[in-house]
């Protein structure tokens, strides 16, 4: 694992496949997995979301996808089964157990996916605005 300690909070740089993916883990206790959307970095969630999570008593796993800000480039078109696997590898990378996710717009597709394809590693799931579950113009 690539790390280094800065400001006190553990920041890793982690691959999935050939993408390096900036993440950082701060806090202790459940984690909180977040989620952005598409073409969002992880500061979409602001620091008073944060803060208040782990004030709490949570840990908090921030991320940036690829594409989005310290991540690396993704190379061009990507699926849902891709960022699913970006964010496994995040998790893994974080040694966490089952993960409280929570998605924002396609961040909420990528949370169903990663729920339906390991059930025994999500505590929880809480989608914002998520993508709808049967695509573009689905009910």
């Amino acid at each position: 694992m690539k790390g280094s300690e800065i400001y006190g909070w553990r920041m890793f740089t982690e691959t999935a496949g050939e993408v390096a993916l900036w993440w950082e883990l701060l806090g202790t206790g459940p984690t909180v997995f977040l989620v952005p959307g598409r073409g969002d970095s992880s500061d979409l969630f602001p620091a008073r979301f944060t803060d208040r999570l782990i004030a709490g008593g949570c840990s908090v796993v921030r991320y940036d996808p690829r594409d989005t800000g310290l991540s690396g480039p993704g190379g061009g078109r990507c699926t849902l089964s891709d960022l699913t696997d970006d964010a496994d590898a995040v998790i893994a990378a974080t040694g966490a157990g089952p993960v409280h996710l929570v998605g924002w717009s396609l961040g909420g597709g990528v949370a169903m996916q990663f729920a339906i394809d390991h059930p025994a590693r999500v505590a929880g799931i809480v989608l914002e605005n998520p993508v709808a579950p049967y695509g573009f113009g689905g009910t």
